[in-house]
């Protein structure tokens, strides 16, 4: 009859691949997070499986086995449990890196539109002031024209004032004259009726002297 301690080392070690085998398969077709941790689990039981045959089995080779794998197991799972802070890091960094990337984009759009909204109150002063411009200018060339306008009507009504005032002066003279050619008329009619008067006189004292002598 063969004892437990008789069990050869292979036996075992076929038994554990022999009851491992589906898992493994199945671990192959899992995705990388999930198989990890799992294969982790298995390795675990076959370290502890090979750890026990090894203390009931008296095998050093077993024992030696079970510390290499459970070792191998625990560096595994430290560096996977480092690569997956890394990833998580990572990955908050990338989140980070895209949360500062969305506020600095707000900001940009903040920014722009603070800058398009100073732009458009710049161009509305502009305007405004462009505005006031174009009509202080129409105030100036109507106050201007109105000006002008008053001066020509001014002048227009000094240039009627003396134009009068010319029509008076020669109507002045032109009565001044008719009345020096009426008196010149008169004088010249009194003349002539004193010279009539005195050649009548002449004549009738040359007549009264003629019968006086006949």
């Amino acid at each position: 009859m063969t004892t437990v301690r008789e069990i050869p080392k292979s036996a075992v070690s076929g038994a554990i691949k022999v009851v491992r085998l589906p898992a493994d398969t199945a671990l192959r077709a899992a995705p990388e997070r999930l198989a990890k941790p799992a294969r982790f689990a298995v390795d675990s039981a076959d370290a502890a499986v090979r750890g026990a045959a090894g203390r009931v089995l008296g095998d050093p080779g077993l024992r030696e086995e079970a510390k290499r794998l459970r070792t191998a197991v625990d560096e595994r799972r430290r560096a996977f449990e480092l690569q997956r802070e890394a990833a998580e890091r990572t990955e908050e960094a990338g989140e980070h890196t895209e949360q500062a990337r969305t506020e600095a984009e707000r900001r940009r759009r903040r920014a722009d539109a603070e800058a398009e909204k100073k732009r458009k109150q710049a161009r509305k002063r502009r305007e405004q002031k462009r505005s006031e411009a174009v009509q202080a200018e129409t105030r100036r060339k109507q106050n201007a024209k109105k000006a002008a306008a008053a001066k020509q009507r001014k002048g227009e009504e000094k240039a009627q004032e003396r134009a009068l005032e010319a029509l008076e002066v020669r109507s002045e003279a032109l009565e001044q004259r008719d009345e020096a050619l009426v008196a010149e008329d008169e004088a010249t009619r009194l003349k002539r009726a004193t010279e009539r008067v005195k050649s009548e006189r002449k004549a009738q004292s040359e007549r009264t002297e003629s019968n006086g002598q006949g």
